[in-house]
């Protein structure tokens, strides 16, 4: 009987990416938009990498390729080496040229009174409603006839301030609480969150330290996701960052990303 052969490995090939100047390793066959998938880079592909919307053109500036006989591309592209990032497989080691996006031009709101001056063209009304706040509070000193533990104290008087019956405390705090409220003889700020069933104490400072309390508001859109940095204390938002949503190399809208997601392997 013939002894069966080995079975080949398929080569290794780098591809490296410009402007980004990022190189990836992948085996031979492997198509430009996948490695680009690999590594997160943005590149647009609407049809989800069908080759039939064209957004997803490269230059190929060195190294050799193969394209799919279906990629319809002018003769003008093809003789300055543009091709289709999703038709095009990996033969040999090669630099590619992406397509620079345009920076994206994000409006924010950076005064937080917008909304007061505007409730007319809202519909609705809008609160500052947070889920985490900080609460300044002067407790007492204990005494013989108020010999509670402190956390009592600490508890007692939240309870006052917000109407809650019970509130728990995380044991982070409990182990700085004495030393704090001696610090600041008693004259504190809590930072209570509401997010779980019952209010919890997550932080406790002297109210002579001013940290800032920030919530990050996130907005995921289909091309990009927008980050916005918000004083939980007045709304006002401090900053505002954005980058490509990475599903956007899967397709363009939602229905070509779920036919994206249904592709076998």
């Amino acid at each position: 009987m013939d002894q069966l052969k080995p079975k080949q490995s398929l080569k290794k090939f780098n591809l490296t990416f410009l402007p980004f100047d990022v190189t990836v390793k992948v085996t031979e066959g492997t198509t430009i938009l996948e490695a680009i998938r690999k590594i997160n880079l943005p590149l647009k592909a609407s049809c989800g990498g069908r080759g039939t919307c064209g957004d997803c053109l490269v230059k190929v500036l060195s190294g050799n390729y193969q394209v799919n006989p279906s990629a319809a591309l002018p003769a003008n592209l093809i003789n300055r080496n543009y091709t289709l990032a999703c038709q095009t497989k990996v033969k040999d080691n090669l630099c590619v040229q992406l397509p620079q996006f345009e920076e994206l031009k994000i409006k924010t709101v950076h005064d937080y009174n917008f909304f007061d001056n505007n409730k007319e063209n809202l519909s609705g009304h809008f609160e500052l409603s947070p889920p985490v706040k900080k609460i300044k509070l002067n407790l007492p000193k204990p005494s013989l006839k108020d010999n509670y533990s402190d956390l009592k104290r600490l508890q007692r008087e939240l309870q006052k301030a917000i109407g809650r019956q019970k509130i728990f405390c995380e044991y982070s705090v409990l182990k700085k609480l004495a030393s704090t409220i001696r610090q600041s003889q008693g004259k504190i700020s809590v930072v209570l969150s509401t997010l779980e069933s019952l209010p919890t104490i997550i932080d406790i400072e002297t109210t002579n330290e001013r940290f800032g309390l920030y919530g990050l508001a996130i907005d995921i859109g289909t091309t990009t996701v927008v980050l916005h940095l918000v004083d939980l204390e007045n709304g006002e938002i401090v900053d505002t960052t954005f980058t490509y949503n990475p599903q956007l190399k899967c397709g363009e809208d939602i229905i070509s990303r779920i036919n994206y997601s249904l592709k076998p392997g």
